[in-house]
């Protein structure tokens, strides 16, 4: 998990910090609806605590689709044996420039004792399009004991 999260991190550090090095720059403004596409090349790692499993997907993918009112969905195709694999998520953190843009959704959820909490990073960039990816994860917990999890990265396709 440090190494998927590390590789992220130096994504968006990449992002943040690159220059056009002479080639030209999409004028297009990013926008917030860019972020609609499908994503994979990542592997889900998830564990489901109440059956004892746990593992890899190497083949899974997710779609992000933009709401209205700053809304994101993201739907999961895997074969790990989660309970959700559709969620809807609230915008949080929106950075927008004329060749790059990273959204930060997140959920949060209590009901009955079971709480869903789940976030997802998306960052485009134009101009350097091996930059444009999504990081995706969720936890599930019963009274604070958690009985699933996964996370995964992928970028766009």
């Amino acid at each position: 998990m440090k190494k998927i999260i590390l590789g992220f991190i130096i994504v968006i550090a990449c992002n943040a910090c690159s220059k056009n090095n002479g080639t030209t720059a999409n004028t297009t403004q990013i926008n917030i609806k860019n972020i609609s596409g499908n994503y994979k090349g990542g592997t889900l790692t998830w564990a489901n605590y109440a059956m004892l499993t746990g593992g890899t997907d190497p083949n899974f993918t997710f779609t992000v689709t933009y709401l209205s009112n700053d809304m994101a969905r993201v739907t999961i195709t895997t074969i790990a044996p989660i309970s959700i694999k559709i969620f809807d998520l609230s915008l949080t953190y929106k950075f927008e420039s004329t060749s790059s843009g990273d959204y930060e959704f997140t959920l949060s959820n209590t009901q009955n004792g079971i709480t869903i909490q789940a976030s997802l990073d998306v960052t485009l960039n134009s101009t350097y399009s091996s930059l444009s990816g999504a990081y995706f994860t969720y936890v599930s917990s019963i009274n604070y004991n958690q009985t699933e999890y996964f996370y995964g990265v992928g970028g766009r396709y």
